[in-house]
């Protein structure tokens, strides 16, 4: 039966806890002594927005491990909806899961189904949130990761444009712990570059929502010089919004999070956009499919709760980024 094995004299080995970069809590693919495969091991990956490029990269480490291993991934985007989220896990739970990878942006709505879950013998991941009741627990810590970009906002401010600037924060409230990563950003700025104005603050999360906030930026603070936003979708999209006006040069700044393909692509080429936090997230996606992998084969691991490492990244130290 799923999620039980006979038992047997086995070793394991713990080089599956080394991360790239040295990555705490990191898992790796083990299974070359394990009488009992993965083949046929069935988990369900839920995340807000299945179009987001970090999540898109996530799953395609995942599904690149599945393939090699004969696990079925099952993909549903809650669409940032606490109730679809719930929807989703229980479609999980109905479909005989094996494991269920979730991205749980409400702890207060998931964590009775997740209970549910775990006591029906299912390997419960929770990413970006905490949750008691789950198996493991991947998360950032949001207040050092807002003020890590609010500080390389205001360093920069300082260094370019004498300690003052007109700032623009994408938030994404929608999901109550970006709501706090950017209350952080703000705090960053300020306790960097005190003399600098926040002038506007609207949910920017994703690409379009950036676009149409940078559109209303150009026209009601055309003096805006800097953006620090929750990740880089939100923040491309202004810089895409601002190129289309020609607002770009070097006394305007861009600052996101994630280190997305196309955020390191921009700061490679000197655009405006500056600056990102690198959390290696492809990796974490491995991880993360590897911690159910090698539970379900019955090695529970170290850690229930693995915290991200982070480092700013800018033009200077991109080689960080594989």
């Amino acid at each position: 039966m799923p999620g039980k094995i006979t038992r047997v004299c086995f070793v394991i080995c713990l080089s599956c806890f080394l991360a790239a970069c040295s990555f705490a809590g990191s898992f790796r693919e083990d299974t070359a002594h394990k009488e009992k495969t993965a083949k046929g091991m069935k988990i369900g990956v839920c995340m807000s927005d299945m179009t987001h490029t970090t999540f898109i990269e996530m799953l395609d480490q995942m599904h690149r491990k599945a393939d090699k291993l004969g696990v079925e991934i099952i993909e549903f985007s809650s669409d940032s909806d606490p109730g679809n989220m719930v929807e989703g896990l229980e479609n999980f739970i109905a479909a005989g899961c094996d494991a269920i990878i979730f991205q749980n942006f409400d702890q207060d709505a998931s964590e009775y189904v997740v209970s549910e879950a775990v006591k029906k013998g299912i390997i419960v991941i929770s990413y970006d949130n905490y949750s008691d009741a789950a198996t493991y627990v991947y998360v950032a810590d949001n207040e050092k990761l807002g003020f890590a970009i609010g500080h390389m906002a205001g360093d920069w401010i300082n260094e370019n444009l004498g300690g003052r600037a007109n700032v623009a924060i994408c938030d994404y409230s929608l999901i109550n712990f970006l709501n706090n990563r950017a209350d952080y950003i703000e705090e960053g700025i300020r306790e960097r570059a005190p003399e600098s104005k926040i002038v506007a603050r609207q949910d920017a999360g994703l690409l379009d929502q950036g676009v149409n906030f940078g559109e209303i930026l150009l026209q009601a603070h055309p003096d805006v010089n800097v953006v620090a936003g929750v990740n880089d979708n939100g923040v491309l999209g202004v810089k895409e919004a601002f190129e289309s006006a020609h607002k770009t040069g070097p006394s305007i700044a861009m600052f996101g999070c994630d280190a997305t393909e196309e955020g390191i692509k921009a700061i490679r080429e000197n655009s405006v956009f500056r600056g990102t936090v690198y959390f290696d997230l492809k990796q974490a996606g491995e991880d993360m499919f590897m911690a159910a992998v090698n539970a379900y084969l019955g090695d529970p691991g170290e850690k229930r709760v693995v915290t991200f490492q982070m480092v700013p990244i800018m033009k200077d130290n991109l080689d960080i980024v594989k």
